[in-house]
């Protein structure tokens, strides 16, 4: 058995849920994740998400939700638990927003990093992740599937250098923290990973 990550990236459309999981596997999908992929839960911890399920057509969650103590607080004292219409989300646990002063003074872990440290603590006994769809491991780009629903607005370029730097330092964090741990990056062949995860003896790329 093992934990599969789904990031939001284009490089996610490598993920075959018949092919690259057995039915064993735990999946764990990031924010407003591909219900067709079947993952067991997935995780929010950006405001800008959960506000989503609050506007006068809110969007519907089909999976499962953990949510970081930011969001849903946002969620609880913003709006109230009350007015959340009981059909568009269904929190079943949350996560503490994680947040390293010594990689970044502003920005915390993404979502993905948030699913792989929950997914890990879940599942003591599990040491093999794979992690898809998270294309920031090789470039500047951080353009996800989720970007039409929780930035529908937006329009031009989201090539964040700075974004995907401290991105990359924080999954480093997480794969040094784990060496009993082994993590598989699924990445196109003309991929290049940046050196300083690559070179990690418990990372490989596939």
């Amino acid at each position: 058995m093992a934990i599969h990550i789904l990031g939001n990236g284009p490089s996610l459309g490598f993920f075959d849920r018949t092919k690259s999981c057995s039915d064993s596997d735990i999946v764990v999908g990031c924010n407003f994740s591909d219900v067709t992929l079947s993952p067991h839960y997935t995780v929010l911890i950006d405001v800008r998400a959960v506000k989503q399920f609050m506007s006068d057509d809110p969007y519907v969650l089909e999976i499962d939700a953990v949510l970081s103590t930011r969001a849903y607080n946002y969620l609880e004292n913003n709006l109230g638990w009350d007015k959340v219409p009981a059909d568009v989300i269904n929190v079943i646990d949350k996560i503490d927003l994680i947040r390293d002063r010594k990689i970044s003074k502003n920005l915390a872990m993404n979502s993905g990093q948030h699913a792989a440290v929950y997914s890990l603590r879940k599942n003591k006994d599990q040491n093999e992740i794979h992690i898809w769809g998270t294309d920031s491991f090789w470039t500047r780009d951080i353009q996800s599937a989720t970007d039409p629903i929780a930035r529908p607005n937006h329009k031009g370029s989201r090539v964040r250098p700075r974004i995907t730097k401290r991105w990359n330092s924080y999954w480093k964090k997480i794969f040094i923290d784990h060496p009993h741990h082994t993590f598989t990056i699924h990445a196109p062949k003309e991929a290049r990973v940046v050196k300083d995860i690559a070179s990690l003896d418990n990372v490989s790329v596939v």
